[in-house]
């Protein structure tokens, strides 16, 4: 066939069954991690193992060429007393923060840069976010510091890390949670 021909039906039915398969595969590929992000947890995960690596690799693990790219908070989720905080990365500094009180019905987001070095230990020292929060619609300074730390949440269930969150001039907010490893 000449470039100036025009293709058969033929040959748009092969180039449509041949699009399929690739198509599939570049959405699966773009949803697998967000399905990942979003999923939550059975209400009896305390006692839930975590599921066993597939292909003799160990979960979560990255590359070589990873390393040092990616934010030492991928994610976190914590609690103190009568609050809720989730944290996730948005990219290797940036992090979107959702701080919740359910008594109240209350929620404030904003989000949190991480300035530190990205291939930090993180039980070298804190980890630490700043940034603004939206708050009774104000935004007011964020300070994050979560800690490799071991600590006991209000539930009575021990966490590995600490976490003090400070908004605006207000005393820090001390909880626990756990940091997502990968």
């Amino acid at each position: 066939m000449s470039c100036s021909a025009a293709p058969s039906n033929d040959g748009f039915r092969v180039l449509k069954r041949a699009a399929k398969p690739l198509a599939i595969a570049s959405i699966l590929a773009v949803l697998a991690p967000l399905a990942a992000c979003t999923a939550t947890a059975p209400a009896d995960a305390k006692e839930a193992s975590p599921p066993a690596p597939s292909g003799g690799q160990p979960a979560g693990k990255i590359s070589p060429e990873m390393a040092g790219t990616l934010s030492p908070i991928p994610a976190f989720k914590g609690q103190g007393d009568g609050w809720r905080v989730e944290i996730r990365a948005l990219d290797a500094t940036q992090h979107h923060v959702a701080l919740q009180w359910p008594a109240s019905g209350e929620t404030a987001t904003g989000t949190a840069r991480y300035d530190g070095p990205l291939n930090v230990a993180r039980d070298a020292g804190p980890l630490i976010l700043n940034g603004a929060l939206e708050r009774g619609g104000a935004k007011r300074p964020l300070r994050v510091e979560i800690r490799a730390q071991a600590c006991v949440d209000r539930d009575g269930i021990a966490r590995p890390q600490s976490i003090a969150i400070t908004i605006g001039a207000e005393p820090p907010m001390r909880g626990c949670g756990d940091l997502a490893m990968y």
